[in-house]
């Protein structure tokens, strides 16, 4: 009996281990997979083809200054204020590519923050914590503490430097603590070897502003330090590159001339680029919907840079569309269109390259921008191809620019879309025909009885938005400039990466998008 339950074990041990490798197997060879068709893809439910993510954080800072967010990529994609008491909340959008993040803020760097964690953790402590014990954000966030704030440092006639200090006592009560290795200053520029620089012992509840100052001298990057030990010990520097007090500021909204991209203008702060400064993203079309395109993602083709300029307070006073007409492999006569997450009634279009083209089309709802009607419009084809077939010469790329005024408050953080916004075109002259971007809504205009036909699978109801039944769209936003697939060119042979990137639901392979195979792709010819 023994024997057979040994013999047993083994068995069911062997098999385990078999449907274990086989399953391996399996995985190993879907992970590396290539594919000839789109639709050989196994599409994972509710997949919208989005190379982007989206965060949304609560900075924790001691004063008020400029934040700027620097991924690791090296590219800086935003930039806000934060205040002296409250913490402060941010929805940013990110290319999945970046994976860590840098927070500069008043010349301190808080390093390497993951994605990953801050979608599970996404407070941000901006204060040096003098302790070595594993923390979370969350307890971090949870408790409180009188907080040393360095106001900034003043240069003197001697090349000395005085620093002001002030403090934020988040107690409901008087804290009292005395001078010593709890409360003291250290540094060798200091001009004694004291640990009382002339700070408080009593903390008194809320913010104190400019409470006292310490003069010191700098030799190299040699910093002063005041450690403060309430809930945990915290410690600010002074140094010779600290922020001056008081900070210039010329049109007087808060933000320091030094970090201000409008020093003179109080309506203006800072500037946000999408995808990136100097960087363009790629919006890639089919015209065939409702029914099965091709899938080469050619037949309109606009790589785009989007800059939103906010004030100190984070609402839109201004976007910025710099576009280019890369390709048009359709015979049909296809419009460009953009709904953006404002009212009509607070958008002004001005300052288009083409304003008999460029125009709001609605005056109630959502706004409506026209970028152009026609493709017509823009350019004479004659029946041919615009960058799609090799052997038609190449069309210089055509851009396309406007800006629009923004009325009203309107939080960066808070829009229904980020940049690009709610994209879409329309088909052969058929206004009431729109395609947008999977899992992105029609607009008002679009005519609903279109959708469930041919194998458009849309469901206002379910929220389920120009796909196929299977998940297949008709349009692909990429926060790069893609080489588009040749005419006919089924975009997984043009890119190899991309059906792993869909079998891994979007987590791996993350920048399909910079590994094309060149014998499928339009190579822009050299010097056009």
């Amino acid at each position: 009996m023994k024997h057979k339950i040994i013999l047993s074990m083994l068995v069911i041990l062997v098999t385990l281990f078999i449907v274990s490798c086989d399953n391996n197997d399996k995985a190993t060879s879907n992970n590396n997979q290539t594919y000839d068709n789109f639709t050989d893809l196994d599409i994972p439910d509710n997949f919208n083809f989005e190379s982007n993510r989206e965060l949304d954080l609560t900075f924790y800072a001691p004063n008020k200054g400029t934040v700027k967010i620097v991924g690791n990529d090296g590219v800086e994609y935003y930039h806000f204020l934060t205040n002296d008491i409250d913490p402060i909340e941010r929805r940013i959008t990110l290319p999945k590519a970046v994976t860590s993040v840098d927070f500069h803020f008043r010349n301190m760097v808080f390093e390497d923050y993951s994605v990953t964690e801050l979608l599970n953790n996404p407070e941000v402590f901006l204060m040096n914590i003098f302790d070595n014990e594993e923390k979370s954000a969350g307890q971090v966030k949870d408790r409180l503490y009188v907080i040393p704030i360095l106001e900034g440092v003043v240069v003197e006639e001697d090349g000395s430097l005085t620093s002001h200090w002030g403090y934020n006592n988040q107690f409901d009560e008087t804290y009292i603590q005395p001078i010593g290795s709890k409360n003291k200053f250290t540094g060798s520029g200091l001009n004694s070897s004291n640990l009382d620089q002339g700070q408080p012992t009593e903390f008194l509840p809320g913010r104190h502003f400019n409470v006292f100052t310490v003069n010191f001298t700098s030799i190299g990057n040699d910093c002063i330090t005041w450690s403060l030990q309430s809930s945990r010990r915290l410690t600010q520097d002074a140094c010779v590159n600290s922020p001056l007090f008081p900070g210039e500021d010329e049109d007087d909204d808060g933000v320091d001339d030094d970090d201000d991209f409008y020093p003179p203008d109080d309506d203006k702060a800072y500037d946000f680029f999408y995808p990136g400064e100097g960087i363009y993203g790629t919006l890639a079309y089919e015209d065939l919907w409702p029914d099965k395109g091709d899938y080469d993602f050619n037949d309109m083709v606009i790589r785009y840079n989007i800059k939103e300029v906010v004030n100190s307070a984070n609402d839109l006073v201004e976007i910025h569309f710099d576009l280019l007409l890369t390709a048009i492999g359709a015979s049909r006569q296809n419009g460009f269109f953009v709904e953006l997450p404002i009212q009509a009634e607070d958008i002004t279009v001005i300052s288009a390259t083409y304003p008999q083209l460029t125009q709001k089309i609605n005056s109630e709802g959502l706004a409506i921008i026209q970028v152009f009607n026609n493709t017509n419009d823009l350019i004479q084809l004659n029946g041919e191809f615009m960058n799609t077939v090799e052997t038609l010469p190449h069309t210089p790329y055509i851009p396309i620019s406007f800006i629009l005024q923004v009325d009203g408050f309107h939080n960066a953080s808070e829009s229904i879309y980020f940049p690009p916004y709610n994209p879409f075109i329309t088909i052969n002259n058929n206004p009431e025909m729109e395609v947008h971007l999977p899992g992105l809504p029609p607009t008002p205009n679009a005519n609903e009885a279109y959708f469930m036909t041919g194998v458009d699978a849309t469901d206002i109801a379910s929220e389920y938005y120009y796909k196929t039944a299977d998940g297949a769209p008709w349009a692909i936003n990429v926060p790069y400039p893609i080489a588009h697939p040749l005419e006919t060119t089924d975009i997984v042979k043009a890119y190899p990466d991309f059906g792993k990137w869909v079998f891994s639901n979007g987590e791996s392979f993350v920048e399909w998008y910079k590994n094309p195979n060149p014998e499928f792709i339009y190579i822009e010819p050299i010097g056009k």
